[in-house]
């Protein structure tokens, strides 16, 4: 890793401020009532892009009945300012019944048809750094122009739907010259659905703003519109900023489109260089996360020390882990093998699915001085390897292999009717590694055989059709297909596909492991995308041929993902014919060893029963010639027009059905051996 910068980290804010709102009113059929509010607005800092300064332009409260569904909306007027304070009035119905309100601001709501909560304020998004507010409260006592109505409507506080970053430097070896935010949305929603756990998260206590922690453990992670795009380019030079950045709202993706900040600034008074950095912090077990970029927060990063130059280039930058989070920046995660040019760490995987009880060995190697290459895996941090929604149980193994890898057992858990996930953290010197365990039911696999029936012959041509759900994971990949005909009578047409033999125990039920053979279809990620997807599902076909002309078979197929596949095909009876040839009427041209007869032009298959013949030399009256010792009785299908004939020598010959029954009727025929 080429820069060296570090005490960078994101510190977790405390929201924004408030925006409140003073006194309001709700709805139904019957008398009106109008209702006096005000809002408090704080101040915001400037932004480039967004409002410089968080003004309330318009509000609009709309209001459900106590199951969730729309009762009316109203718009605020006569907005008047005196100060932060701004105060406006509504007209609402009054009633005795629960009402929930909504408080809309920036936002034009339109004409609503009616529907759920979820439906209708859901759905509410900006784009184009659109600022809007947003709040919810719930009137026990129904809408009145009395004290309890004022009480409860007085300084209702308004939810930002944006967060906003700073960044600031105190390291004394380091000139900041300015930052720029990349992988930012283009639209945000105007209230926080939680997804998670149902309803609307709640960000505020009576006045006081809750933790970021006591937001995520609502299940909240952020609400994005379904269409919002992600602004993947790069700044240019004059684009980085010293004020504060204000983006929507983004949970954090999992992925390459992860959010992340370049920073500008200068190294011990050098040249002006480029550092990356996640927004990541350090989580109950000391583990760098990455954070869900929730609404009304302010994330500050401090710069502490500067131990090198960045880069020299916006790109080469941006191209590589973040400075603050090597080992766990989204480019590097799944990495088996990660060093940081003084210590290395390596696993056997990062991310596995289980679909079983059956043990998994999960193995790992630490080598803190990448100059000597002496392991020293006593030293690797296990505690975070522990039981959880996956493993059941967990088995630190003695000693190390062949290759200097210790070793952990672990026994997941009883797969159940929900998918979990599990991650779990090696940590070795300054590097750590992350491993994600899915514990799922196995999918669903469907498999068919094209055609259901075929001619009983050799050659002939079968389809296998192996149908899997679309939208596995990655990690999933490559997927290898094992594929056995119960009779053993199938193999791949090589001109359409390769899929090599593999040998060992059988997967048909009833062989009982029995050692057998079949072949292996393997299916990449990228193959896997490709497919089309119909009914939620994709499909790969295996092309196969018949070695037997009775080749009627069940075909299974097994991927340890997947239920057992099972299919199968049938094989019709071909009419068989049977001829005898005179041994005088059946002549070879230069040839007198053995000789077997086959049905096909590959040599595999003989003819019914595999007689050999034997040319020898016979001279007559008037003639002499090579010709058979005995008579020959061949059986074969009727399908069959041509037969083959080869010596022991390997000289060849050929001769159709029609030329031979000619044989059998007193005209001489002679194969010309080659």
């Amino acid at each position: 890793m080429k820069n060296i910068l570090f005490g960078i980290f994101v510190l977790l804010l405390s929201a924004c401020g408030n925006e409140e709102i003073v006194e309001s009113p709700q709805l139904e059929k019957g008398d009106t009532v109008e209702l006096t509010m005000s809002v408090n607005v704080p101040d915001v800092s400037s932004a480039r892009s967004f409002d410089e300064k968080a003004t309330i332009k318009s509000l609009y409260l709309v209001v459900f009945d106590k199951q969730g569904y729309l009762a009316e909306s109203a718009q605020a007027t006569d907005f008047q300012t005196n100060g932060d304070e701004t105060s406006f009035k509504v007209t609402l119905h009054q009633t005795a019944n629960k009402r929930i309100i909504h408080f809309i601001a920036n936002y034009e709501i339109g004409n609503l048809d009616y529907g759920s909560e979820s439906e209708i304020i859901g759905k509410m998004n900006v784009s184009d750094n659109q600022n809007a507010y947003w709040q919810r409260i719930e009137l026990e006592s129904g809408i009145a122009n009395d004290n309890v109505t004022a009480v409860e409507m007085k300084r209702v506080p308004l939810l930002r739907n944006f967060a906003k970053i700073t960044v600031n430097a105190d390291a004394s070896n380091f000139q900041f010259e300015g930052f720029a935010v990349v992988n930012s949305l283009n639209k945000g929603t105007i209230a926080p659905y939680n997804t998670q756990g149902g309803g609307f998260a709640n960000f505020i206590s009576g006045e006081a703003s809750l933790s970021y922690n006591a937001i995520t453990a609502q299940g909240y992670t952020g609400f994005v519109p379904g269409d919002a795009k992600v602004n993947s380019e790069l700044p240019v030079e004059n684009a980085f900023q010293m004020e504060p950045y204000y983006l929507y709202e983004r949970q954090h993706p999992g992925d390459n489109t992860t959010t992340y900040i370049l920073l500008k600034g200068k190294f011990n008074n050098g040249a002006s260089t480029y550092y990356k950095l996640d927004m990541v912090y350090k989580n109950a077990d000391d583990v760098l996360t990455y954070y869900n970029l929730l609404r009304n927060f302010q994330y500050v990063v401090t710069i502490n020390s500067v131990t090198g130059n960045g880069y020299s280039t916006i790109e080469e930058a941006a191209a590589q882990p973040a400075n603050n989070n090597f080992s766990g920046s989204v480019l590097t995660k799944s990495l088996l093998n990660i060093s940081d040019g003084h210590e290395r760490l390596l696993v056997s995987f990062t991310d596995t699915t289980v679909v079983s009880t059956d043990k998994i060995t999960l193995k790992y190697k630490y080598i803190p001085d990448i100059q000597s290459a002496n392991t020293n895996n006593g030293a690797v941090n296990l505690s975070l390897v522990k039981e959880g929604e996956v493993i059941g149980a967990v088995n630190q193994l003695s000693g190390q292999d062949s290759q200097g890898y210790g070793s952990i057992e672990i026994t997941p858990n009883e797969p159940g009717d929900l998918t979990l996930t599990q991650t779990v953290t090696l940590i070795g010197g300054s590097l750590s590694r992350d491993v994600t365990f899915t514990l799922r039911k196995q999918q669903i696999m469907e498999v068919s055989c094209l055609p259901e029936t075929v001619v009983g012959s050799v050659g002939e041509s079968v389809d296998l059709f192996i149908k899997i759900p679309n939208g596995l994971s990655e990690t999933l990949f490559p997927l290898t297909f094992l594929i056995e005909a119960e009779a053993l009578s199938l193999y791949p047409d090589a001109a359409k596909d390769y899929m090599p033999v593999k040998v060992g125990a059988s997967i048909v039920p009833s062989k009982n492991g029995a050692s057998s053979f079949g072949f292996e279809r393997e299916l990449t990620y990228d193959a896997y995308k490709g497919l089309a997807v119909e009914n939620g599902t994709k499909e790969i076909i295996c092309y196969f041929l018949t070695n037997k002309e009775e080749s009627s078979s069940a075909v299974y197929v097994y991927n340890k993902y997947f239920n057992l596949g099972k299919t199968s095909f049938t094989s019709l009876a071909v009419p068989k014919i049977s001829i005898t040839v005179p041994k005088n009427n059946l002549r070879a041209n230069d040839e007198y060893s053995y000789v077997k007869i086959y049905t096909d032009s590959n040599y595999t298959t003989t003819v019914e029963n595999s007689p050999e013949i034997q040319f020898t030399w016979y001279r007559g009256w008037s003639d002499s010639y090579y010709r058979m010792e005995d008579d020959l009785t061949l059986t074969f299908p009727e399908t069959v027009t041509q037969l083959y004939f080869k010596s022991y020598t390997g000289k060849k010959a050929s001769i159709s059905v029609a030329e031979l029954k000619k044989a059998v009727n007193g005209t001489a025929k002679t194969l010309n051996f080659k």
